[in-house]
Formats: structure tokens, sequence, C-alpha cells
């Protein structure tokens, strides 16, 4: 389905947790700059343009309280639908069971050729 490949191709090319949204939905995404030169204002409007009816509830936590208020979040049930990660973090998320494995979808993908990957496996 387009949306859907639309939306793993947002969530993996940027390194977030996976959400799939269809249409009529909206993604709730947190993320992290501290830089006047925000991109994520231009990317999520590139994305909605690209998905009509998929709308981005972008939120920008501010860096110095990002992840303890990413852990409280998850624990408390109200985790965003999507987040901005660094590597630091995946330990602690893998621990806390809150990321989902993206091999399946990626390998039924048709444009996984077009990830850029750092590793591979």
């Amino acid at each position: 389905m387009k949306t859907k490949t639309a939306m793993l191709a947002l969530v993996a090319g940027l390194g977030l947790a996976p959400f799939t949204a269809s249409a009529d939905s909206t993604v709730k995404f947190w993320y992290h700059f501290d830089n006047p030169d925000n991109p994520m204002s231009d990317l999520v409007s590139k994305f909605e343009a690209a998905n009509p009816g998929i709308k981005i509830d972008a939120q920008n936590v501010p860096w110095n309280s990002y992840y303890d208020n990413l852990y409280t979040a998850i624990v408390g049930g109200n985790a965003p639908d999507a987040a901005m990660l660094k590597m630091h973090a995946l330990p602690r998320l893998t621990e806390m069971e809150a990321l989902e494995p993206l091999d399946e979808r990626i390998a039924a993908w048709d444009g996984r050729e077009d990830l850029w990957t750092t590793c591979s496996t």
C-alpha cells in the first residue's frame, strides 16, 4: 500500500521507531533539534504532501530532557508513534521492548535499495 510504504520510508530513512499509518490518521512524532536550522518542518510538509490523509504531529522535545520524557512516555503507555533516536538509546529501548523489527517490512519494500545503511548482516 502506498501510504504504508511512504511511512515506512520516512521511518526507515530517519531511523525512527516504526509506525505504519493509513489514510485519515495522525502520527505522533517526537524529535530533538536545538539548532535554528530545524529541517524537520520541511520534511514533514513533504511527507504530508506525498501522503494525503496522513498528518504528522511533530513535536520538538528539548534535548536535555528528550530521553527521560521518551522513556517515561513508553512506560506510561503514552509513547509517540515514531521518534528520532540516537544509537546510544537502542540498548535501553530494546530492553524495554519498545522497538519493532523492520526486517520483514524492509525486505518486502520496493524502495529498500534506496536506503543508506551503515552496517550489513
